[in-house]
């Protein structure tokens, strides 16, 4: 039977796993690699993953659709009519696997979310187009998950620095997705 790891008094605890008492364990344990830079993204890290799985939680629950498919009808709703896109256009914005995409389709076909069709120009290549249906869903989801994001932010942030926020956040993304292209 293994031993239990006993933690020296006065040092943060093993079975806490918050970005702070990370952070806080790594200053203690490995100081050389905690830097106002490091602490930075484990706090990005840590609450786009709070952010993320409380939304895709309530989007599953109350619209039956993974994550991956919200995306999927958010983002064809955020192009101009006819909502319309082709499946490698929207596999690159949303960094899905070609295999993870085509079952992504199928399903929001098969719930009339969406059509596919041959593309008139390039009868080769298909077009994903956002049905009706599908449109009345994505109006219906995305307000719901911005009141979340937005109830969720202002629980430590006030709207100025949540708009300061975002502004750094815009910046530091002008910088590196450059060079993620």
């Amino acid at each position: 039977m293994g031993r239990r790891q006993k933690q020296p008094a006065g040092h943060p605890p093993l079975n806490d796993f918050s970005a702070e008492t990370l952070i806080e364990r790594k200053r203690d344990t490995w100081p050389e690699t905690s830097t106002p830079s490091v602490d930075a993204v484990i706090r990005l890290f840590r609450v786009r993953d709070i952010i993320y799985e409380e939304s895709r939680q309530r989007v599953k629950k109350e619209f039956g659709l993974t994550r991956a498919e919200f995306e999927v009808i958010v983002t064809l709703r955020t192009v101009h009519p006819p909502y319309q896109l082709t499946p490698t256009q929207l596999q690159k914005s949303l960094l899905i696997t070609p295999g993870g995409m085509t079952k992504v389709l199928h399903n929001l076909e098969s719930r009339k979310l969406i059509s596919r069709s041959r593309d008139t120009g390039d009868g080769r290549s298909l077009s994903v187009r956002l049905t009706q249906k599908g449109v009345a869903l994505a109006e219906k989801v995305l307000p719901l998950v911005i009141e979340g994001y937005a109830e969720q932010l202002s629980e430590g942030l006030t709207v100025k620095q949540i708009e300061q926020l975002s502004s750094l956040l815009k910046r530091l993304l002008a910088a590196l997705e450059p060079r993620s292209a």
